[in-house]
């Protein structure tokens, strides 16, 4: 029989009801990871109301207006920046140095974990950093690109996945999840009066006091902290490839100081590389060991010196020594892997910094420290 007016209305209100009630809960909603276009991603990331803080923040806005949800949170400040993504949040010190970020981001995660009713709505969850320029389009690809690496490999990507890539890092709905059942072992931060490092987590001797940045104890969280530990893919510092089928995921320029011109330059380089393996890829800069103001680009068309240097950079390229240093299980402690990458960047300055640019897909750069880079990798990169 037909349906009446009333009827209509009547259902109309009950389901109106049922998402009202709704929205203040925390309810699970599954998105199938099959790829790009149905992967929801939340990006978030952690900044003080420094001066140099407060001028990068408009343009990283705009580049993580890309993901499908993003939140930035900074100290409970009457200074601190208004913007509708932007969360305020108490911490133990308010004024942490850029070395000391988890002291923010921990309770970034307990804000996430235990407040932002719509956090389990999402897929991925990528923390970055206010230099770092993200691609959120790209960052998606490149999420794909791990969990078919993974599954290449007959690995399990139905669990607590951790990547990283570089100094940002990206967790799976699984892994936060364990994250907030298991929360009371990680909320433990070093008290306001300690004299050491007050706020930054209190993680034992692996805490890496004074310091505590998340390239090196998101790692150590998940080994000590978590039970059984996340499965962690990646490594804790840009520039670093983990194999054929995996994309690099981060890159950053190693010299500091470039101008607008040569920055251009570099933003040339990387949107010429296609990704052509058969292509040549590095490039032969100024040797920064023997001067303090290096020439961008020099002797790039010195094809002798150019071939030579690069023969002597591939060849190393395929040694078992830098095998062993971009194989290294990142859960090792901070210390080996400071000294491996330390050793990696000591080779490139002694073979002439011969310097391998990432191709234009690249998903995340890091050193992005000006407005004017930021707007010209947003213009030219987007």
């Amino acid at each position: 029989m037909p349906i009446s007016l009333c009827e209509i209305l009547r259902m109309l209100i009950i389901v109106s009801t049922i998402l009202t009630l709704g929205a203040g809960l925390r309810i699970p909603v599954k998105i199938k990871e099959k790829g790009r276009e149905s992967m929801s991603l939340m990006c978030f990331g952690f900044m003080t109301s420094s001066a140099s803080d407060v001028r990068l923040f408009p343009e990283v806005a705009t580049e993580l207006s890309g993901c499908d949800d993003w939140r930035y949170f900074t100290p409970r400040d009457k200074a601190a920046i208004q913007h509708p993504n932007v969360q305020e949040i108490d911490l133990v010190n308010v004024h942490p140095n850029s070395k000391q970020n988890m002291i923010g981001v921990i309770p970034a995660w307990k804000y996430l974990l235990h407040q932002y009713w719509n956090f389990d709505r999402h897929d991925w969850a990528l923390q970055v950093e206010l230099d770092h320029y993200v691609r959120p389009r790209h960052v998606k690809l490149l999420i794909t690109n791990y969990l078919q690496s993974l599954t290449n490999q007959n690995k399990s990507t139905d669990v607590p996945l951790l990547f990283a890539f570089g100094n940002a890092f990206a967790f799976n709905r699984k892994a936060w999840q364990q994250m907030r059942e298991q929360w009371a072992n990680i909320d433990v931060q070093l008290p306001k009066d300690d004299d050491v490092a007050p706020g930054c987590p209190d993680w034992g001797c692996y805490s890496n006091y004074p310091q505590c940045a998340q390239d090196t104890l998101y790692p150590i969280m998940s080994r000590t902290r978590l039970k059984p530990p996340l499965s962690l893919v990646g490594k804790g510092a840009c520039n670093h490839e983990l194999g054929a089928s995996f994309r690099l995921a981060c890159w950053q320029e190693e010299r500091h100081g470039l101008n607008n011109e040569q920055f251009m330059e570099l933003i040339k380089l990387i949107k010429k590389n296609d990704g052509d393996k058969s292509k040549m890829q590095i490039t032969h800069v100024s040797n920064l060991t023997k001067t303090s103001a290096p020439t961008f680009m020099k002797n790039l068309n010195h094809s002798d010196e150019k071939w030579s240097n690069m023969e002597a950079y591939s060849t190393f390229l395929g040694s078992p020594e830098l095998s062993k240093m971009m194989d290294c299980d990142h859960t090792h402690d901070h210390i080996a892997l400071t000294t491996q990458r330390e050793s990696l960047r000591h080779y490139i300055r002694r073979t002439d910094d011969l310097v391998r640019y990432p191709d234009k897909d690249i998903p995340i750069i890091h050193n992005v420290k000006s407005v004017r880079y930021h707007q010209l990798l947003q213009q030219h990169l987007p």
